[in-house]
């Protein structure tokens, strides 16, 4: 280490105060710079600077780094330091508190500094459904077999539904047939008509059509508006009915009520069924559920919405190692502890496209500290405004 133009203040920390240890050198004059700081800076909230790099008026020939050091006649080991350089240390440590670059520790606690783990969490599929058949009858096809990928509204399977299908034809038929309506449009025109015509008669001549007469015709021309009126009721009825015998015809299939896999069915073909029995066993592997017990005195890491860590403790043999763990978030919390346990049931869901974790498995659910939580939120969004 030979000739620098500068001065090492090599500061640590003795009881409550600060042991500045000054190298005195000789050579000549040097503009003074900034203070930099090396990495490890703080020890406690209140910390102080370690390593504090100061450009001064005199070049050094050795550092002050080691009790050896202390020893050698150019160097002066106080125990105050330069007033300047104490002066500014509490003014600098706040600047760089405030704009960010040195933690600020006094806000560490023993939740923020570690991870918390909490084993023996189960694995379950987000959904599975027994889809049973609505009808009673006999099976005539199943479109499906153990280990297909099916879409929601896919047809899985069918019940014989000749009688339904064919009540249905006839529901159609007679809610296209409009008819009624159009004659008794008509007739509703002509009885209108007719009576209009008699009125005016009467007004150029007086007793044209008898006061009885008259009657009879606005009764005819009110009844004619009246049968409109239940001819377009029935119409509608007609639809309604239509609709109602798709409806049967429609409780005779069975369909897929979301994306998933077909994991097991339970009838084939030509055999009989009753109302509810089940039929196909549906399950969606795209996203599964974690199921743990979190310590009650854990709750307040565990809040809606909190990001987590899940590792398989049975990973897939295609899950790479070194990255096994998948990112999950808090969707619900119990609101009843077990007090022989003094646990609550905590569920997480996670993304599962790839199929890489397996419903029946344990895991390991690693809560963040908050500080990485906040760091990964903050780093996410201005990701998201850069974009």
């Amino acid at each position: 280490m030979s000739d620098y133009p500068h001065e090492w203040w090599n500061v640590r920390v003795v009881g409550s105060s600060p042991v500045i240890l000054n190298v005195q050198g000789k050579g000549p004059t040097v503009k003074k710079h900034p203070v930099f700081l090396s990495s490890a800076l703080f020890i406690s909230p209140v910390s102080v600077l370690r390593d504090v790099y100061c450009h001064k008026t005199q070049h050094t020939d050795r550092i002050c780094q080691n009790e050896t050091v202390q020893n050698h006649p150019a160097v002066n080991c106080r125990n105050t330091g330069d007033r300047s350089l104490r002066h500014l240390s509490i003014p600098l440590t706040l600047a760089l508190f405030c704009t960010g670059i040195l933690p600020i520790s006094a806000q560490d606690n023993s939740e923020n500094r570690s991870v918390t783990r909490v084993e023996e969490c189960h694995i379950t599929l987000a959904a599975e459904r027994q889809l049973a058949s609505g009808q009673s009858g006999i099976i005539s096809v199943v479109h499906v077999r153990e280990g297909d990928r099916v879409k929601k509204g896919q047809l899985l399977a069918e019940l014989d539904a000749a009688v339904p299908e064919a009540s249905l034809a006839i529901a159609v038929k007679q809610a296209q047939n409009d008819v009624n309506v159009r004659f008794a449009r008509a007739s509703a025109r002509v009885a209108s008509a007719e009576y209009r015509a008699a009125v005016d008669a009467n007004k150029r001549r007086a007793g044209a059509f008898p006061p009885i007469q008259m009657q009879k015709m606005q009764l005819e021309e009110e009844r004619s508006i009246l049968e409109m009126e239940v001819s377009k009721h029935e119409f509608a009825v007609n639809k309604l009915r239509r609709n109602e015998a798709a409806a049967l015809v429609a409780s005779y299939r069975i369909v897929a009520p979301m994306n998933g896999l077909i994991s097991r069915v339970f009838k084939s073909s030509g055999e009989a069924v009753q109302v509810g029995e089940s039929v196909i066993q549906c399950q969606s592997t795209d996203k599964v559920h974690v199921e743990a017990h979190v310590n009650i005195k854990l709750l307040p890491l565990v809040t809606k919405g909190r990001h987590v860590k899940v590792i398989p403790t049975t990973p897939h043999p295609a899950i790479d190692p070194d990255a096994a763990a998948f990112d999950g978030t808090v969707f619900f919390v119990g609101v009843f502890a077990d007090l022989s346990t003094d646990t609550v049931r905590v569920l997480v869901e996670v993304d599962n496209q790839n199929g890489l974790l397996l419903a029946g498995t344990d895991a390991v659910l690693e809560i963040m500290p908050i500080s990485v939580v906040a760091q990964s939120t903050a780093t996410q969004s201005i990701s998201n405004q850069r974009d």
